[in-house]
C-alpha cells in the first residue's frame, strides 16, 4: 500500500560528454551555480567528497550540488542533482546515461494513491495526480525530455535494468515486452505479466478499465495537460 512511484524521464538531452560539460548544462537548464563533487569511499576514511569544479556566476542564485558517483562495473555512470534552495529542497534527480529519475518528496502521492486515482477516480488522489503530473511535465521539459515512465517500485528487475551502461528506452521496452518478463511475489507464489498503459488515454477513458492483474507500466507524455486532449488515430 505504501510503495513509492518510480518516475523516469527518458531520451533525455542533458550534455554528458564530460563531468564540466553536464556541470555546466544543469547549470544553464535550472538556473543555478553547480558545485561538481566526486563521491569516494574507502574502509578508512569511509564515504567521502572531493570538489571538482565550480560554475561561475549564472543568471540565478540558486544552489546546486551535482554528485558524481562511483561507478559499478555493468551500469552506466551515475550523477545525483541536490538544490539547496528554499522551495527546491524536497527534490532530488539522478541522471543517467539513458533516463532520469525524479525524487519528489513531500507529494503523499504512493502507488496504491496512484492506482486508486486512476482505477476508482477516487478525491483527493485524482488532483494529487494532476498537480504531481505537472511538476514532472516541467523537470522532463528541464532536461528535454519528451516523456516519463512511471512504475512501482517493486519492480526491482525494471530499475536494475534502466541502470546497466547499454540499456537505451527501445532496450528497455524490448526487456519489459518480452514474454518471460513478470513480476514474480514470492508471498504470494504468482506471477504478474508486464504491460505497458497510455496514461493520458487512460485518464481520458471514462470507463477507467486497468486490469490490476498486471504490473502496469505507465506511459506519460503530458500531451493532455499541454492542449485539449486529442485521442490518437
Amino acid at each position: 500500500m505504501g510503495s513509492s512511484i518510480i518516475p523516469l524521464a527518458v531520451k533525455p538531452q542533458l550534455d554528458m560528454t564530460s563531468d564540466k560539460a553536464l556541470a555546466i548544462d544543469i547549470s544553464r537548464r535550472f538556473g543555478g551555480n553547480v558545485t561538481l563533487v566526486e563521491e569516494t569511499y574507502n574502509e578508512r576514511e569511509g564515504l567521502n567528497f572531493i570538489e571538482l569544479f565550480k560554475t561561475g556566476d549564472s543568471s540565478g542564485n540558486r544552489k546546486i550540488t551535482l554528485v558524481k558517483n562511483e561507478i559499478n562495473e555493468g551500469y552506466c555512470q551515475a550523477y545525483d542533482i541536490c538544490f539547496k534552495d528554499e522551495g527546491m529542497e524536497d527534490m532530488e534527480l539522478s541522471v543517467y546515461t539513458h533516463y532520469v529519475d525524479f525524487y519528489l518528496v513531500g507529494t503523499g502521492l504512493t502507488w496504491y494513491r496512484f492506482m486508486r486515482a486512476l482505477v476508482e477516480k477516487m478525491e483527493p488522489y485524482r488532483t494529487m495526480l494532476t498537480e504531481y503530473r505537472r511538476k514532472l511535465m516541467k523537470l522532463c521539459d528541464q532536461v528535454g525530455s519528451p516523456m516519463c515512465i512511471y512504475f512501482d517500485d517493486i519492480l526491482e528487475d525494471v530499475w536494475n535494468k534502466s541502470q546497466e551502461e547499454d540499456c537505451t528506452y527501445e532496450k528497455l521496452v524490448e526487456y519489459i515486452r518480452h514474454e518471460e518478463a513478470f513480476y514474480f511475489n514470492p508471498e504470494d507464489k504468482e506471477g504478474f505479466p508486464y504491460r505497458f498503459v497510455d496514461l493520458p488515454a487512460c485518464l481520458a477513458d471514462d470507463s477507467g478499465t486497468i486490469d490490476e492483474d498486471n504490473e502496469n507500466i505507465f506511459i506519460d507524455d503530458f500531451r493532455d495537460l499541454r492542449a485539449p486532449y486529442r485521442p490518437l488515430r
